[in-house]
């Protein structure tokens, strides 16, 4: 089912410098075969971190790194602090950032409370090099990552033919000039990675085309309803 998320002020006249704009959620259900979603790594790292040697050798993403203890990190190496998985995790996502290929397509982060690292892709579906022979820390388990799991993103199906249909309906007072004022027209609504998305529909184009200021009348007498009706009208949209 369709919801409407913003719509015009109904409480307020618009000018014809406003917007008139109706925003409606669609959900996944109307719109998706296969919700998507995006690439994860997540590393949960030792409470106290073991002794690991330099040139301890691993692999994310396809990319080759080691362990490096004399310095804190470059884009392929970082430091292991022994007994300290803070600074251990501060240097692993350094690392991360530092490199290119990685910070470029994905967001890093860190909880040091649980001491996860999570490395979270920000293109929606599957990624190349997520196999298990580009993503290898065995040799950091468990001694210093704990925990790891590298789960690939999910292309998303979506319905090709889902469009959201809008017309626009003009609410005069007096209903002399009530009626449709647009023909049904299809929208295909912007949809996220898991399938639900939004349509904007913005009416001020088509109403500015409608509205006139006539001539005051110069005999003193006031104007008539219809003067009224070309200056200030009432639209409502029918969507579905």
């Amino acid at each position: 089912m369709l919801t409407i998320i913003t719509q015009p002020n109904t409480t307020d006249p618009l000018s014809i410098s406003d917007c008139m704009i109706w925003k409606l959620g669609v959900p996944a259900a109307l719109t998706t075969l296969t919700p998507g979603s995006a690439a994860v790594m997540e590393f949960t790292f030792a409470a106290s971190p073991a002794s690991v040697p330099s040139g301890t050798a691993f692999k994310l993403y396809g990319i080759p790194m080691t362990v490096n203890n004399t310095t804190d990190f470059t884009s392929t190496s970082f430091k292991v602090v022994a007994g300290n998985a803070a600074d251990t995790i501060t240097n692993f996502v350094s690392m991360l950032q530092a490199n290119y290929l990685l910070a470029s397509v994905a967001t890093i982060s860190a909880n040091y409370t649980t001491r996860k690292v999570t490395v979270a892709w920000q293109a929606c579906g599957e990624q190349l090099k997520f196999g298990s022979e580009d993503n290898d820390v065995s040799l950091l388990t468990p001694g210093v990552i704990s925990s790891s799991a590298i789960t690939n993103g999910v292309n998303p199906v979506y319905r090709d033919d889902f469009r959201v249909v809008l017309r626009l309906y003009r609410n005069d007072i007096d209903g002399g000039n009530s009626g449709y004022v647009t023909a049904y027209e299809a929208y295909t609504p912007e949809l996220t990675c898991a399938g639900d998305g939004t349509v904007e529909f913005d009416a001020m184009p088509t109403v500015v085309k409608l509205l006139a200021t006539p001539m005051p009348i110069l005999d003193g007498s006031p104007p008539e309803a219809a003067t009224y009706n070309s200056q200030f009208q009432y639209y409502s949209l029918n969507f579905g």
